[in-house]
């Protein structure tokens, strides 16, 4: 199996996307985030693993798809305390616990308080502060302005005091944070200090930069200047998930209707409407009964073996095999690998590397002529079937499906037409007792074989 990055590259790789999401710059950074985990498992190293998939459950969090969060809790819970650091369990809990806010679970108030003094004992300046800021949204939220104001006189030391260990995003989320709290208690000045130090300093980033002109806005509409306050919160509006502002467009909709502005309150009372439905539909209503359904255990077994990405098996449902040792006979086994899958990334990009991977599961689940087969992705461009059959069984049809996967074109998302190459490596037990380790290893010293030449089948 080829790598998808040497050692020095992963680690590079990884520094680049923190860095990119701290910065707030998400584009690109989900695509070379999972691109990490493939490789951090070819390298066999779990802790770094477990730690691509606690930045990318956070990346989930931050862009409003809680929805997907709960595969990557899933896979996360049983592995974090063996292999993360007593850092990355911390932000692992505050993911759950902003799953837990949003869905109206638990006590979040209390959650977040105990993570931040657990947080204290730490040297991670920025985690401190980003379970402060969340407590303080916490407030935001639900309104209760004297608490958070109380939270933020108790916690600014420390915010002061890390300052220069702070990344952009905290910083600048800590300000939008602290302005909604000042502004439901009616501290108009200390609004504007706040809106001029953002801006003096820079830290707008680019993912929640809509939060500047609806703060904006806000203010300006509060002073009396509705026209022009409009226009920014408009701005703000336009480039955001509406529902990521739901408590904002309610601030503005009270300062419309102190103002006798009725042309303007339809117009956002129509929008509120529109994103309440949106939120109460018998749609929602489902996904939440399915979120609450992935809480339980029968569901979180289950998902420990789908591969995220595939939607096959993953790698872990072949090592829970493994474990059983059992002795197999009258069975197949091969391993498929994507031929030159490096030069793809290296000239389409990562984004079309995932692509190809999914079309190839695609055509892999709709191939398999047994309902017992499975499919597996073991790792990057590797693929593996389980087949409980003899290899003469199946050996016409693992025939006919080599011949589609070389002669069917690939299209892209964005048109691109690409013919694909893929060799396969196979073994079986013929009428031996065998165990499934023993099948892989000989499958995979035949794909080795198979790629001397390309697009062959070898046994």
């Amino acid at each position: 199996m080829e790598m998808l990055f040497t050692i020095e590259e992963q680690n590079e790789h990884f520094k680049k996307a923190k860095q990119f999401y701290l910065e707030g710059n998400y584009d690109g950074v989900e695509s070379l985030l999972r691109l990490l985990m493939e490789s951090s498992v070819q390298h066999k190293q779990m802790d770094l693993y477990v730690e691509v998939m606690v930045w990318l459950e956070r990346l989930y969090i931050n862009t409003g798809r809680y929805y997907d969060v709960y595969s990557l809790v899933i896979l996360i819970n049983p592995l974090i305390e063996k292999y993360g650091t007593k850092t990355l369990y911390l932000r692992h809990r505050l993911n759950q616990v902003i799953l837990d806010f949003m869905n109206r679970i638990g006590n979040p108030e209390e959650a977040y308080k105990q993570l931040f003094q657990e947080a204290l004992e730490t040297d991670d300046a920025d985690l401190i502060c980003t379970i402060g800021n969340n407590l303080m949204y916490y407030y935001v939220e639900y309104g209760y302005a004297r608490k958070g104001i109380d939270f933020y006189h108790e916690s600014k030391f420390y915010y002061d005091q890390f300052s220069d260990k702070l990344t952009k995003m905290t910083k600048y989320m800590y300000a939008v944070y602290c302005f909604e709290l000042f502004y439901l208690d009616g501290q108009l000045t200390k609004c504007e200090e706040l809106l001029k130090e953002i801006e003096q300093k820079g830290w707008v980033v680019e993912s929640f930069a809509y939060m500047m002109p609806i703060c904006e806005g806000l203010l300006v509409g509060k002073r009396g200047d509705i026209d022009r306050g409009n226009l920014l919160v408009a701005s703000g509006i336009q480039a955001n998930n509406k529902f990521a502002i739901k408590f904002e467009l309610k601030l503005w909709l009270e300062i419309l209707k102190d103002s006798k502005r009725m042309d303007l309150v339809v117009e956002y009372q129509h929008l509120i409407i529109e994103i309440y439905e949106e939120l109460f539909s018998i749609e929602q209503s489902n996904k939440r009964n399915e979120q609450m359904e992935k809480l339980t255990k029968q569901f979180y077994e289950k998902q420990l073996y789908i591969d995220q990405l595939t939607r096959v098996h993953n790698r872990n449902y072949y090592e829970h095999l493994i474990q059983q040792q059992q002795q197999l006979k009258n069975y197949t086994v091969f391993v498929l690998d994507i031929d030159y899958f490096k030069k793809i990334n290296d000239t389409y990009g990562h984004s079309m590397g995932d692509e190809v991977i999914q079309f190839i599961a695609l055509q892999l689940r709709k191939w398999t002529p047994k309902h017992d087969i499975a499919m597996i992705r073991y790792g990057g461009d590797e693929f593996l079937a389980l087949i409980p059959y003899a290899y003469d069984i199946v050996q016409e049809e693992l025939k006919q499906l080599h011949e589609q996967l070389m002669t069917t074109t690939f299209i892209a998302k964005d048109g691109t037409e690409l013919k694909l190459s893929v060799s396969i490596g196979v073994a079986h037990t013929g009428e031996a007792y065998r165990t499934l380790f023993d099948l892989f290893k000989d499958a995979d010293a035949a794909i080795y074989r198979a790629k001397e030449k390309r697009g062959m089948i070898a046994l």
